[in-house]
């Protein structure tokens, strides 16, 4: 068992006790005595073991072998890479195709809108005209709701205008 003496360091290789235990003994070199032992046990290696491992050479096999597993790792995850961007475009693609159909059906369905929306003005100014003929409308009333009609179809007919050259270009 190696232990170190308290007062000058010097490390010395005693015998353990028959019972198991250390008793206090006297340093030889320098006559001190170490009353509690078990204070001071330190480990100290062998000579003939080295404290750092020494580091090994691959041999040219087992780096070949290396080299062409990182080189498969590499060419898997390259795979995955490419295959996740492809598939991100393709939703992109997929997804906006979507937008433009749902868009090309609003689209029509306002353009239908603003249809009926000027027919039914037309037919209320048709309407105004016969109350007008017929005289059940006094002259400054049918010229009130005349204005007003033909104001709202103004209106429509812009409407319309703006959005039949991009419905007539998207249709065919």
């Amino acid at each position: 068992m190696k232990l170190k003496c308290l007062h000058c360091n010097t490390v010395l290789d005693l015998d353990r006790e028959a019972d198991g235990g250390i008793k206090p003994f006297d340093c030889p070199a320098c006559g001190s005595l170490n009353e509690e032992p078990f204070q001071f046990m330190v480990a100290v290696a062998p000579p003939s073991l080295p404290l750092e491992p020494k580091p090994q050479k691959l041999s040219p096999k087992l780096k070949r072998s290396l080299g062409l597993v990182i080189a498969g790792v590499s060419a898997v995850l390259i795979g995955f890479y490419l295959y996740a961007k492809w598939d991100n475009h393709r939703r992109i693609e997929e997804a906006n195709r979507r937008m433009d159909e749902a868009n090309r059906r609003k689209d029509e369905a306002f353009y239908a809108e603003v249809e009926r929306d000027f027919e039914a003005s037309r037919q209320q100014l048709e309407q105004i005209r016969r109350d007008d003929e017929s005289g059940a409308l006094t002259t400054e009333k049918a010229n009130y709701f005349k204005a007003k009609v033909l104001k709202h179809m103004k209106e429509v007919r812009d409407l319309r205008d703006q959005y039949e050259p991009a419905h007539h270009s998207a249709s065919h």
